[in-house]
């Protein structure tokens, strides 16, 4: 949700075209893996030294990721309803494919990284319904998204805007029950789900609390 916060909010304060989605914790290490976009989302961070610079899996979209403003708003963004680590990435990758847009990768000995070395973050621990969102992934993409947020902007409110020498510091309170609550309609108990639908009842009243 974040991802789209950003989004959203740069473009209030200009007609960006090409936006690039960054995790902190990677620096670049080739000059020339430039930051653009090209005509289909591209994957930056294809080789990281955390994993001997070879890529984990071949359906790997995340790290440092690029999109076409159009492209973006085409696959409906980010899905809002992750919150702690895992599963955002993967998401996002079968939204890309669902519409139809194929991802680039640069040439290995371009698309180089290093990864600074970080303990787990203790206010971000494990999404434990990350996996159940996943197989839902397309279920939802028409609904939540760029598209919710617009629809329903008391999803989140900005709190302070700080314009630095190198970036723009914006810092956010996200309202969870409202991207929550339209989750119970989206996700129906089914029988072969039910040890899947009480972690997720527990995480919803969790949530409420």
């Amino acid at each position: 949700m974040l991802m789209n916060i950003g989004f959203l909010e740069a473009m209030k304060r200009g007609n960006f075209s090409c936006i690039v989605f960054h995790d902190v914790d990677l620096l670049p290490e080739m000059d020339d893996n430039l930051y653009s976009c090209s005509v289909t989302p591209k994957h930056m961070s294809v080789n990281i030294d955390k994993f001997d610079y070879r890529i984990p899996y071949d359906s790997l979209f995340g790290g440092v990721v690029a999109f076409s403003k159009d492209h973006f708003k085409f696959i409906n963004g980010f899905p809002n309803r992750y919150f702690g680590w895992g599963g955002e990435d993967d998401d996002i990758k079968r939204r890309v494919d669902n519409r139809g847009l194929t991802v680039i990768r640069p040439p290995d000995s371009v698309a180089r990284y290093s990864m600074l070395k970080h303990g787990a973050e203790a206010g971000n621990k494990a999404n434990p319904i990350r996996h159940f969102e996943l197989k839902r992934a397309l279920e939802v993409q028409k609904v939540d998204g760029l598209s919710s947020m617009v629809f329903n902007p008391n999803m989140y409110k900005v709190l302070d805007t700080k314009l630095m020498d190198l970036y723009t510091k914006i810092t956010v309170e996200i309202h969870k029950i409202e991207v929550l609550k339209v989750l119970p309609t989206l996700f129906p108990i089914r029988p072969r789900h039910s040890w899947i639908s009480s972690k997720f009842r527990k995480f919803i009243a969790k949530e409420k609390t």
